[in-house]
C-alpha cells in the first residue's frame, strides 16, 4: 500500500478518520461542559480542553499502514485474517499515545 496523507485515512470503512477524531473530541469536550465538575484546582474550561485532547487522540493507531490495510480491505477473508494480526490492533498504540 502507498503512503497516504493524513486527510486520506479512516477510521471506519468510508469515514475520514481525522472527521471521526474531531466529532469525538467535541462530545468529549461537551460532556466535560454538560458536567460542571467541581475539582477544588483545576477549572472546568482546563477539563474540556483536557478531555478534547484525550478525544482527539484517543484513535492515533488507527493511523498506522497496518490499520488502514485492515480497514480498506473488500475481501472478506483477506480483512479477517488481517483483523487478527497483532500489527492491526490499534488500542494499546492509542493509549500510550493518548
Amino acid at each position: 500500500m502507498s503512503e497516504l496523507s493524513s486527510s486520506e485515512l479512516l477510521s471506519h470503512p468510508k469515514k475520514p478518520l481525522k472527521t471521526h477524531l474531531e466529532s469525538f473530541a467535541e462530545l468529549s469536550k461537551q460532556t466535560i461542559a454538560d458536567k460542571r465538575l467541581d475539582f477544588p484546582d483545576v477549572d472546568n474550561t482546563s477539563l474540556e480542553d483536557i478531555a478534547y485532547i484525550l478525544g482527539v487522540c484517543h484513535d492515533f493507531g488507527k493511523s498506522t499502514q497496518f490499520f488502514q490495510e485492515y480497514i480498506r480491505e473488500t475481501d472478506d477473508s483477506r480483512k479477517l485474517k488481517l483483523k487478527n494480526k497483532p500489527q492491526t490492533k490499534h488500542g494499546l498504540i492509542s493509549a500510550i499515545f493518548t
